[in-house]
Parts: structure tokens; sequence; C-alpha cells
């Protein structure tokens, strides 16, 4: 396993990574929920 070199962990990088990484999540869930609405109105209509 090769370490990438330090410049590639520097922080904007990683706040970047984070912020897709919690953006994505965000996006998941709201999907689920929607998703989820979705199923329930069509199951009590």
């Amino acid at each position: 396993m090769l370490q990438p070199p330090p410049e590639f962990f520097n922080s904007a990088e990683v706040s970047r990574l984070r912020a897709l990484e919690k953006n994505r999540r965000l996006r998941n869930c709201v999907i689920l929920i929607f998703h989820n609405t979705l199923l329930s109105a069509d199951f009590f209509r």
C-alpha cells in the first residue's frame, strides 16, 4: 500500500471530501424519506 503525498491530505481537500460525503448522505436521506412518504400515501389512499 503506497502512501499518498502529504499535500494530498491538505485541509481544503479533506473539508471538500467531507462536504461531498455529507451532501451525499443528506441527499440519500431526503430521497429515502420522500420515497417512504410516497409509499405511505399509496398505502393509505
